[in-house]
């Protein structure tokens, strides 16, 4: 276990359904409880559990302040185990599910406090898993249309019967088989969430050239109330500049507070 003062650290680790170890991290409080109000990060696109250090800062904050934090790599990703150019939205589903099962299991976990907050592509697993028993819900860069949005960062990559590639800002090269695509068809997302009756909030990049403002309203004009959108002037998809990181991060407190303590 890692120390982090005031919280600690320390690695986990699930089997999906397809027997792939999939790795995560356990942001802990400091102060000793039988159970905690438990977060759940869920990463997007081609990322893993750090979220290009989005998701660190965002549980270094929760878990400083009490809650406790899950995040993890999808199959094929990070230190996860898989294939990702096999990966479908279905698959994620079956992942994300895999995954709040571990969490529920997990004594420490308040069950009657548990939240998720998704990033990007993570927006459309969540809507796709359609959970329940969940007290709060926080969108970030919301993904309602997964198709168009990742179609778009393929450019002249995308091959929907074949395998489209594309090398990502790392300069890491990442293929997707076309299944993906027409898997993605077969959800409408929008509709899908009004099947969900957490509050929810959507927080957005004004600026965001990855997933306009409008995948987040097209989300925000299903969702059952309590819900809310907010648009952080001036950021991009990653919300990178400080300020702009800072206010994401204190929305996101703010709607777990009211709604999941």
């Amino acid at each position: 276990m890692l120390e982090r003062k005031p919280y600690t650290i320390e690695k986990v680790a699930v089997r999906n359904k397809r027997n792939e170890k999939l790795t995560g991290l356990r942001d802990i409080p400091a102060a000793q409880r039988k159970t905690y109000p438990t977060v759940v990060l869920v990463h997007g696109f081609g990322a893993n559990k750090t979220e290009f250090g989005l998701f660190d800062d965002l549980a270094q904050r929760l878990a400083s302040h009490g809650y406790q934090i899950y995040r993890f790599d999808f199959a094929g990703l990070g230190e996860s185990e898989g294939e990702y150019s096999c990966t479908t939205l279905s698959k994620l589903v079956e992942d994300l599910g895999s995954i709040l099962n571990y969490v529920r299991a997990q004594p420490s976990t308040d069950m009657g406090k548990l939240g998720l907050v998704g990033m990007s592509l993570g927006t459309a697993v969540i809507t796709a898993l359609q959970p329940t028993n969940v007290r709060a819900l926080v969108y970030l860069g919301s993904v309602s249309r997964p198709r168009e949005t990742i179609k778009g960062l393929f450019g002249t990559g995308y091959n929907p019967d074949g395998v489209s590639v594309r090398i990502n800002s790392e300069g890491k090269r990442v293929e997707l088989q076309g299944e993906f695509w027409r898997d993605c068809d077969a959800y409408n997302l929008p509709a899908l969430l009004k099947n969900i009756k957490a509050p929810i909030v959507f927080i957005h990049g004004e600026m965001d050239s990855i997933v306009g403002v409008e995948s987040a309203q097209l989300y925000f004009d299903s969702a059952n109330a309590p819900k809310d959108l907010r648009v952080v002037r001036n950021a991009e998809h990653g919300f990178i500049e400080p300020a702009q990181r800072k206010e994401l991060i204190d929305v996101t407190e703010g709607w777990l507070e009211e709604y999941l303590l």
